[in-house]
């Protein structure tokens, strides 16, 4: 069984001391997969983190078909006092922008207007936009989520993001926001303190 070392990067048992097999999370944990028209493929990463010990119970997929779903949405995690232990935002978009079913967008800007600012999620934040972690543009859609995150790692990629196995690869989106041409560079962990982490991972071009 693979301990997820994947595109979480950090062992996705570590909720449980990275030993599930003799620990429990006896709290509990949740997982949301927020989508935009990515129904089928929300369900092949939900089996995907089942496959990582997560109970099938503690992972809820939410369709959103605008930014104001998704923003009402985000502000209502943990409202009910419950832990956020990941969120995956599984959408279309570009490094400045997440695109929703209904061609609305959420903006470098409406991250930081639009989007509660205090929120602690344990583990991780995963956006599958293309290019989300665009290493040459500053204050890309990974950047901003780390800002309002509390210091939680976000998952971006630098690159377009094929859907059935969240791979990253080429595409004319990443080519035209390149400085100079180059090859991309796959999934960032971007966190608050403005570090970022380079996850090794297979490219396409």
């Amino acid at each position: 069984m693979s301990t997820g070392q994947g595109v979480t990067g950090y062992n996705m048992y570590a909720y449980c001391g990275n030993n599930p097999v003799v620990r429990a999370d006896a709290e509990g944990t949740k997982y949301y997969i927020i989508h935009s028209g990515f129904g089928f493929f929300s369900l092949v990463y939900k089996i995907g983190l089942m496959k990582q010990g997560i109970k099938a119970s503690d992972i809820e997929i939410i369709s959103v078909n605008s930014e104001d779903d998704f923003v009402g949405v985000w502000n209502a995690l943990g409202e009910d006092g419950e832990d956020i232990d990941g969120v995956m935002i599984v959408t279309h978009g570009e490094p400045y922008s997440l695109k929703f079913k209904d061609e609305s967008l959420l903006d470098f800007v409406d991250v930081s207007v639009l989007l509660d600012g205090d929120k602690t999620i344990n583990n991780w934040v995963l956006l599958t936009a293309c290019s989300a972690g665009h290493d040459d543009v500053d204050g890309n859609m990974g950047v901003q989520f780390a800002k309002i995150t509390n210091g939680t790692p976000v998952f971006a990629c630098d690159g377009a993001v094929g859907a059935a196995f969240l791979d990253p690869r080429s595409n004319d989106t990443f080519r035209k926001n390149c400085v100079s041409p180059r090859d991309p560079q796959g999934w960032r962990v971007y966190q608050l303190n403005g570090s970022t982490t380079v996850l090794k991972w297979p490219v396409k071009t």
